[in-house]
């Protein structure tokens, strides 16, 4: 900087290096400076929209979790996310065998599944609320606020369906928000990947996934006024959830 004052490129750098270093309002003034230089430079529009997602603690540590696998090499990153999940079951069987056990196991449950939803859901639900923000929107880009979009929607209709699934005591209803708040983790992909056959695949998958689900739904037997799994059921239901696992490898 102090050889070239005007290089957006070391401007964006600096904002990164600063944010990184959880120093937000440093890093903005940086990438500000940087998009003033070249107002078309696409990673200071970036550094942007992430320093100002950083202002919400959750995202704060969401941040400083990629930037710490980033600098990992990848396959210390595949070993980390996967002795995550083997770690899961280790302590799912243990609290299996050891009912004693669960009430301690139980919130390290708790906190695996909310940190792994966080990885794969942060970005959208924060660009919808930079979305809904008055300067905030102004950062997103184009791919950005179609995603946040399609989220708030998703959001939304998850919302609704849990409402009226415990006003009238419908379990269809239950779990057709739970199929809905899962099917947020490929919908939350398309307008991540590259606009051409790429979005189209993920698009794709997520509308066959919703097919899979309804059809699920529609075939629950009901018993007694009960509903009740059937064999077809069953598997549908399987297909779904690693489906919906599957599409995040993808």
């Amino acid at each position: 900087l102090q050889q070239d004052p005007d290089n957006a490129f070391t401007h964006t750098t600096r904002g990164w290096s600063l944010l990184e270093q959880r120093q937000t309002q440093e890093a903005l003034s940086h990438f500000r400076e940087a998009l003033r230089l070249d107002p078309d430079f696409e990673w200071a529009r970036a550094g942007i929209v992430e320093a100002l997602k950083s202002r919400y603690f959750v995202y704060r540590i969401f941040l400083a979790y990629i930037f710490w696998m980033a600098r990992l090499p990848p396959q210390a990153q595949w070993g980390i996310v996967i002795g995550g999940y083997l770690g899961y079951r280790f302590l799912n069987r243990i609290a299996a065998a050891n009912p004693a056990l669960r009430l301690w196991v139980l919130p390290l449950f708790i906190a695996y599944i909310a940190f792994a939803l966080l990885t794969w859901l942060a970005a959208p639900l924060f660009n919808l609320l930079l979305r809904t923000s008055r300067y905030g929107r102004l950062a997103l880009s184009s791919d950005q606020t179609s995603g946040a979009n399609l989220f708030g929607l998703m959001l939304v209709t998850a919302l609704s369906l849990l409402g009226a699934g415990l006003w009238m005591d419908s379990t269809r209803l239950l779990i057709a928000a739970l199929y809905t708040g899962l099917l947020m983790l490929p919908a939350s992909s398309i307008f991540v990947c590259s606009a051409g056959w790429p979005r189209w695949t993920m698009a794709a998958v997520t509308l066959i996934l919703a097919l899979i689900g309804t059809v699920e739904l529609l075939s629950l037997a009901v018993v007694d006024g009960r509903l009740m799994a059937t064999s077809a059921s069953r598997g549908l239901g399987n297909l779904f959830f690693y489906g919906v696992l599957g599409s995040q490898l993808l």
